[in-house]
């Protein structure tokens, strides 16, 4: 006889199959119905106070951490104005009332402007030897790493003459 046009070798692979399928649902079953034994429960209960123990440790760790980091946010942005505050009047003391010629000034002279450091100043002084003396203020938003942003903190203390 031939069951479902399948060979005798496909019949005894799905024999197996379904009797593996029932066997397993068996035992499933048997160990979620069965009563637990003292020692599992004790032994169940010790492991899940072990895991909320150790749950604990960590969020507790992480509490600190973010009370630190929170501490140190509250002490940065306190301290903020003052630090732009002081280096505002630095600068001022500095170019005393004077602006700073970009088509003249050296690497140290533009480093006392604001948002430039060491590597824009460079790359002033390169545009500059490159293409040539600035027309406008303006100009200087064509060297690299220099936007509007950082030519609106420029442009009260830059000059093209």
């Amino acid at each position: 006889m031939n069951y479902l046009g399948l060979t005798k070798q496909e019949r005894i692979v799905i024999l197996f199959l379904a009797i593996s399928i029932v066997i397993g649902s068996g035992l499933k079953l048997y160990k979620r119905l069965r009563p637990e034994t003292d020692a599992e429960k004790q032994a169940s209960l010790a492991y899940r106070a072990e895991l909320i123990q150790k749950f604990k440790e960590k969020t507790a760790h992480a509490d600190s951490l973010r009370k630190c980091v929170s501490d140190s946010a509250q002490e940065i942005a306190a301290r903020k104005p003052l630090k732009s505050d002081a280096r505002k009047a630095r600068l001022e003391k500095a170019l005393k009332g004077k602006k700073i010629n970009i088509n003249s000034a050296a690497i140290e002279e533009l480093e006392i402007l604001p948002a430039i450091g060491p590597v824009r100043a460079n790359e002033i002084i390169k545009y500059r030897n490159q293409v040539g003396r600035f027309k406008k203020p303006k100009d200087i938003l064509a060297v690299k790493g220099i936007g509007h942003k950082t030519f609106k903190k420029i442009e009260p203390y830059i000059s093209v003459e």
